[in-house]
């Protein structure tokens, strides 16, 4: 009744990873405490979950985001329904990232505040409506250089030989949310300024991000942040076909020119800015079972030697995916 907890093993590739494993106690509204390995609340669509995203890979601005950390955090509603906080102190992973373990003495900090002011008058329109920032602070000594990837799982920032972190981090995440019956809106921002070091040059360079989503369900089932039930599952013979959604995303990615300046990457092998746009169809044979589609087109300014074009050719990439959710 007060107590909540949560295991989320991987299997893929051979090998066994811990994705979340914590406890939740819950007995106050306004006062959550967990403990453990989950999100810390900084990106919004990290914290939503994979079953529910409206893409098989996620946008980038969550390259800049924590992915798992072992930590404590405080949570719940300071105004019920209306305004939703967190904060959590952790050990501190690269961006984008997990670990099981802390590698110095220095933590993490993080804290979220997530308006949804409409959300009680279900007959508003705005009722859908959810604005927030989340932000992080803390030292980067000893943690693994972060590795940026495309849709399409290939790396977009590979960093010159002999850099490590060093120094500290501050993440900055504006986030919203709109979601109307069957349309839905998704968008945020994310900055993180974090130390680098190569030999004796050790200077704070930015990475931003930021992306736009939009979807529509073609079968009138109302969008959220998690996914829809079909109003009538996969049942040909009695005319039932499930949800069938339709989604688009555009992206950047870009870093300062200290990083190139610093020596901190090539331009003739690292893009200075990314920008995708990806499209998608999910069909949600019943409330288990998903079949997604998604096409992405990242485009790259620089990475390539003059001789070559001076740009990075264009990733085409075609993904497809069956989901299982046990609920």
């Amino acid at each position: 009744k007060y107590v909540d907890y949560f295991f989320r093993p991987d299997f893929g590739q051979g090998n066994t990873i811990i994705y979340d494993a914590y406890i939740e106690l819950k007995y106050f509204d306004r006062l959550k405490v967990r403990v453990g390995k989950f999100k810390p609340p900084v990106g919004l669509e990290r914290l939503q979950s994979d079953d529910d995203t409206s893409f098989i890979e996620r946008g980038l601005p969550t390259l800049l985001a924590p992915s798992r950390d072992i930590g404590y955090q405080i949570s719940g509603d300071l105004v019920k329904r209306r305004l939703a906080y967190a904060v959590g102190v952790f050990n501190g992973v690269p961006d984008n990232g997990l670990s099981d373990a802390a590698v110095s003495f220095h933590k993490d900090y993080a804290a979220r505040l997530f308006f949804t002011p409409f959300q009680p008058d279900t007959g508003s329109p705005l009722s859908g409506l959810g604005v927030g920032i989340g932000a992080s602070s803390g030292n980067v000594d000893g943690l693994p250089l972060p590795s940026y990837k495309s849709v399409g799982q290939t790396s977009i920032f590979p960093f010159a030989s002999g850099v490590t972190e060093a120094g500290h981090r501050t993440r900055l995440a504006p986030q919203a949310y709109y979601y109307l019956g069957p349309f839905g809106l998704l968008t945020e921002y994310t900055l993180t300024e974090e130390g680098l070091q190569k030999g004796l040059v050790r200077r704070d360079v930015a990475f931003r991000a930021w992306q736009v989503q939009a979807s529509y369900i073609l079968t009138g089932e109302a969008k959220g942040f998690t996914s829809p039930t079909p109003k009538k599952a996969f049942d040909p013979r009695n005319n039932g076909w499930g949800a069938v959604e339709l989604a688009a995303r555009v992206g950047d990615f870009r870093s300062e020119a200290g990083v190139f300046n610093y020596g901190f990457a090539s331009v003739t092998t690292t893009p200075r800015h990314d920008h995708e746009w990806v499209g998608g169809v999910n069909w949600y044979l019943n409330r288990l079972l998903r079949i997604s589609l998604d096409y992405g087109n990242t485009n790259f300014g620089g990475g390539a030697t003059v001789a070559a074009g001076g740009n990075r050719p264009s990733e085409r990439v075609v993904l497809l995916r069956f989901q299982v959710n046990f609920i």
